[in-house]
């Protein structure tokens, strides 16, 4: 059995991660709806995520 990493990605966010999931939203200082709405309209790539929030 593969041992789950217990840290965020630095470049993706994963959202089938809850871990990933609560590290974002408190990184980014958002909601988890916030989160999956971003990562809905511009993918999983943490600058873009970012950009989108308004938080680069």
């Amino acid at each position: 059995m593969e041992r789950q990493r217990e840290f965020a990605d630095a470049d993706n966010i994963h959202m089938e991660n809850d871990y990933e999931v609560q590290y974002w939203t408190s990184q980014l200082k958002v909601t988890n709806d916030e989160l999956k709405e971003a990562v809905a309209q511009v993918g999983d790539g943490i600058d873009a995520v970012k950009v989108y929030l308004n938080k680069a």
